[in-house]
């Protein structure tokens, strides 16, 4: 927000000049000490005062250098300007020039410009990838400090030969008390026994450390010991999500000097992925835009001497992590809520290197000594991307398994045909208690992807197991072999339709013919799928047809699907759905019929789902369709002086705002939550940020946003210094106490008076820079209430150090 100025303060500031210019010519020498705007790079970052000091007909304007700490970019701890930069004297702008920066006075803008070259600054990272939180805009709006989501399902199914009904209804309750969440999921099914929990656990998240706590029914499970299908107890993870911090990929930096505004095209693999306008500055790019396999990077960007291009070959893995970064979890409780079978478990992941990730981990059953250990790597090379991924198990009566697969896998996307290329490969190794027999496995896997520029591809593909049981002796060992030889080729046509064939031999104990045809069609415009296939080996024909639901708030999909089998003898299955959404309930109904036409065997069954969530925040109430992470519920302040007509939030359509509060519950936690307010009449003066809300929710957790627009006014009265009289002809500042930068400038007359304009309701703090008659650091405070008239007149206003109060009350 700018306040528009008149004209009459410029022309107090160059009568100012003329008249030292003027007054010059019977006096020796004269200074002129007044405030102009800076400007840093051709960007305008606040104010600074000169003095003019005019002798002999000619004018020398100086600065204190000390007063450009904080308006300048952070400068490189060697720049010759440091030393200089802590100068409390005034100083001539021209020995600046020896320091490196270039500072000079604009005498028809009235203004100083610094030029800071690119090479004195200190390096700012720049990631160019990865996820980053969006930078929110606007006002922030905290969470509700409680706030509530009841989800519930109902389902029914009705199977017509056994004439039976079985049901399941599933309350999904979460509590969250100031950031912490309380999560019970359970319910009454028709089975025994009849009720059922399936989760309690309470989540505490610490998102400056990247750190959640869980107590009770654990989602983090990182263990492969034998019947363990839960743990209920305590954990700690760490998870980058939980902030807002760069989670990039690949740690290649490259550092770079842009001298002038300029802008920075990356392309990879020949495609451009990267255009952005940088300012003049010291940069150093990170988090290149990598895909899996070799990445061929050209970064150009505006040099000192023309444009400056660096070729870069880069391999890379998607299991690959960050270079420093961190994934760790601990487990600590009990497997399948059996308190006589305690656990503990662990695991960590960490970026070694831009191509290196380890991982390790480890659990153990206490009671049942059973442990379990596994260690993980991958490598990217330039020849391809390795994996190993080791696990070993050991238990009581001598116990014992082992599996070991390596894999690898390249893909190139530089040629027009070579694409891919994988294989695996491992043993395994099994010894239960005696007498059972133990197991040897031996297996390799492999293909080669060929693509082409006409949308065929070609894969062939290789496979072979072996696996052998028997006595430690060898004594009665049977060993069998699997080899299967497939060969996949697909043609992808214009419009989102593609036809497949699979044929192929396999081999175990004999040799059998493998053979499918598939095709599969996408038609958006009606919001359809099709999927056919011909199983020619098992003698099927399959078909799926499927209409989605678009973006409307009520609407409906459907799914047919049907499995023939071309032998009487075997099962066929046809199937049906029809769906509805609207924004209070989610529900289905399905019937499914299955059998063998050969025995005249036949099962009907109909299944009816519906589902629906009631929510709670700040003592609002909605209906909503089940929520999953976190919701907003928006809705208008009755004390807004500008009716709200729309609302535009993040990765949504404008809708009407209503009586009724608007919810929105697929909210991600975590991430900025976007809200625009449209009114329903033009706001004169009005910036677009006093319309822009944003939340950042935690897990599982609701806000509830009253959107008020004010009226914006303009404010006028006289300042006064700490003995009353007026400060004029001064240059001032104002900012909101609460977002200072909403800011702007203003001038005072030769009594004092001022006025800003187009301000909201809020507090305000005025600062008065310099001027004849005026004492630096004065500052005054002002607040405007809600619902003020267009004028607001402030009365005298008394500095009182920081704070400042209205000499006569204030009148409105």
């Amino acid at each position: 927000m700018r306040t528009s100025r008149p004209a009459a303060p410029l022309i107090v500031i160059v009568c100012a000049l003329v008249a030292g210019t003027v007054f010059a010519q019977t006096e020796p020498v004269e200074q002129t000490t007044i405030p102009v705007p800076l400007v840093v790079n051709g960007r305008r970052v606040g104010e600074i005062p000169i003095l003019i000091v005019e002798a002999d007909f000619t004018e020398r304007v100086s600065i204190v250098p000390v007063a450009l700490v904080g308006l300048l970019p952070e400068l490189a701890p060697d720049t010759a300007a440091q030393p200089l930069l802590a100068s409390t004297d005034w100083t001539a702008l021209d020995a600046f020039d020896a320091a490196g920066l270039s500072v000079a006075f604009d005498p028809e803008e009235i203004l100083v410009r610094v030029r800071v070259p690119a090479q004195a600054l200190r390096p700012v990272e720049l990631p160019l990838s990865g996820r980053t939180a969006p930078v929110p805009r606007g006002i922030e709006l905290p969470q509700a400090e409680v706030s509530a989501i009841a989800n519930l399902e109902g389902w029914a199914r009705y199977s017509y030969e056994q004439s039976r009904f079985d049901y399941r209804v599933t309350p999904d309750v979460a509590l969250n008390l100031y950031g912490a969440a309380i999560e019970v999921k359970g319910g009454l099914r028709s089975a025994v026994p009849i009720g059922f929990l399936d989760h309690a656990r309470l989540t505490w998240d610490l998102p400056e450390l990247h750190l959640r706590l869980q107590a009770g029914d654990l989602r983090y499970r990182t263990t492969r010991l034998e019947r363990v299908t839960r743990i209920t107890g305590v954990s700690f993870t760490t998870d980058e999500s939980l902030g807002h911090a760069m989670v990039g990929q690949g740690g290649v930096t490259l550092p770079i000097i842009v001298p002038d505004r300029g802008t920075v095209l990356v392309t990879r693999n020949g495609s451009q992925v990267v255009r952005r306008t940088l300012d003049p500055g010291n940069y150093l790019l990170s988090a290149l835009p990598l895909v899996q396999g070799i990445n061929e990077i050209t970064v150009t960007w505006p040099g000192p001497d023309g444009p400056t291009t660096v070729d870069l070959l880069i391999p890379h893995d998607t299991e690959l992590v960050r270079p420093g970064r961190l994934d760790a979890g601990l487990a600590v409780g009990v497997a399948n809520r059996d308190l006589l079978d305690p656990l503990a478990t662990a695991a960590v992941t960490y970026g070694v290197a831009q191509p290196l990730t380890i991982g390790v981990r480890f659990g153990s059953a206490f009671l049942r000594t059973e442990f379990d250990a596994g260690v993980s790597a991958v490598i990217a090379t330039q020849a391809g991307a390795f994996r190993i991924a080791s696990d070993v198990g050991i238990g009581p009566d001598d116990r014992l398994a082992v599996d070991v697969p390596i894999g690898y896998r390249l893909v190139d996307s530089r040629s027009d045909r070579y694409r891919s290329i994988g294989a695996t490969a491992g043993f395994g190794y099994t010894k239960p208690p005696a007498p059972a027999a133990q197991t040897l496995r031996l297996y390799a896997s492999g293909y080669v992807g060929f693509a082409f520029a006409d949308g065929f591809s070609l894969t062939p593909r290789l496979s072979y197991s072996m696996s052998s049981t028997g006595d430690a002796d060898g004594a009665e060992r049977a060993t069998t072999h699997d080899v299967r030889f497939v060969t996949g080729l697909r043609r992808s046509v214009r419009g989102g339709a593609s036809l497949s064939a699979n044929v192929g031999l396999a081999y175990r104990e004999e040799l059998n013919f493998l053979a499918s045809v598939s095709y599969s069609a996408s038609f958006p415009d009606i919001r359809q799928n099709l999927f056919l296939q011909q199983d020619l080996t098992a003698g099927k024909a399959s078909v799926f047809w499927s209409r989605y639901a678009g973006d409307r708030p009520r609407d409906v999909d459907w799914t047919a699907s049907a499995q023939i089998p071309v032998d009487r003898s075997d099962l066929f299955t046809v199937g049906a759905q029809v769906g509805y959404r609207d924004p209070f309930v989610r529900g289905s109904l399905s019937h499914g019929l299955s059998g063998v036409l050969e025995d005249d065997e036949y099962r009907n069954a109909t299944s009816l789902t519906v589902a629906s969530a009631l929510l709670f925040a700040d003592g609002a109430f909605a209906l909503s369709t089940p929520v999953t992470d976190s919701f907003v519920l928006v809705a208008g302040d009755p004390d807004s002086a500008v009716p709200v007509g729309l609302v535009r939030p993040t990765g949504y359509r404008s809708v009407a705002l209503g009586d009724r509060p608007l919810v929105f519950g697929g909210v991600r936690s975590y991430s900025p939550f976007q809200i625009e307010a449209e009114p329903l009449e033009i706001v004169l003066g009005a910036e677009e940020r006093e319309r822009l809300y944003y939340v950042l929710p935690s897990y599982r957790s609701g806000t509830l946003v009253r959107i008020a627009i004010e009226r914006n006014v303009y404010v006028g009265g006289v300042l006064l210094d700490r003995a009353e009289r007026p400060v004029g002809f001064a240059l001032g500042a104002w900012e909101r106490t609460d977002d200072p930068t909403r800011s702007g400038e203003f001038f005072t007359d030769g009594e004092g008076y001022f006025e800003v304009y187009s301000l909201a309701p809020g507090s305000y703090r005025l600062r008065v820079a310099a001027g004849p008659g005026a004492l630096n650091g004065m500052s005054y405070e002002f607040t405007i209430p809600p619902g003020a008239p267009e004028y607001v007149d402030l009365g005298n206003l008394i500095p009182t150090g920081p704070a400042a109060r209205p000499a006569n009350g204030g009148q409105e």
